[in-house]
């Protein structure tokens, strides 16, 4: 089943790739952008992932596929939380006019 699961996460994760190049190649289309938001979120979810405790055996393939599938999802959150840690704090910025 893990087997199953990395297969299927890595051939959506290759879609989202091309949808992302076919965004830089062709004409502006919001639906590639969209296409490849969705796919790699899937992936995501899908990746038996290692930290999660989903996958126990040791494979530098399995493992770096991990690290290119959490990556761009990783990417997101960490802006999420920098932007939450900026407005949450008062003494975050001062500007003054």
């Amino acid at each position: 089943m893990i087997i199953f699961r990395a297969t299927t996460a890595t051939i959506i994760f290759i879609l989202g790739i091309i949808f992302l190049v076919k965004l830089f190649t062709a004409p502006f289309a919001l639906i590639n952008v969209i296409i490849a938001l969705v796919c790699f979120a899937i992936a995501y979810f899908i990746w038996p992932s290692k930290k999660q405790g989903q996958r126990h055996e040791d494979s530098w393939f399995l493992d770096v596929m991990e690290m290119l599938i959490e990556l761009p999802v990783e990417i997101i959150f960490w802006i999420f939380r920098m932007l939450g840690h900026l407005f949450r704090r008062g003494d975050g910025i001062d500007i003054d006019f």
